[in-house]
């Protein structure tokens, strides 16, 4: 399977990613990312893995940390990363970028 990320997921991706460089250090930052990609290995190899969003039932959240957490699809063969997100996040917010797939 493949993946892509959305315009709004990379973006995040990337503040959350210089965040933890400036606040917490190289070691927490590729941490950060390193418990990305294994959470996305996970999904190729099992797509319906994790839970459907409660925002949205066509999408899955996947936790990253107990803080963050990312929303994908899965269409035919690629897996689609919609939002990562922040726990502590406006709900209304949240589910104002899914509704528009920002």
């Amino acid at each position: 399977m493949q993946v892509e990320f959305s315009k709004i997921s990379v973006i995040k991706l990337e503040l959350i990613h210089e965040y933890l460089l400036d606040e917490w250090g190289i070691k927490s930052a590729n941490a950060f990312i390193s418990i990305l990609e294994s959470k996305i290995e996970s999904i190729k190899k099992n797509p319906f893995r994790y839970p459907p969003s409660t925002y949205d039932k066509s999408l899955r959240k996947c936790d990253i940390t107990k803080h963050s957490y990312f929303l994908y699809e899965i269409e035919h063969q690629t897996i689609y990363v919609i939002n990562l997100i922040d726990s502590r996040q406006n709900p209304l917010v949240i589910r104002e970028q899914i509704e528009k797939r920002i």
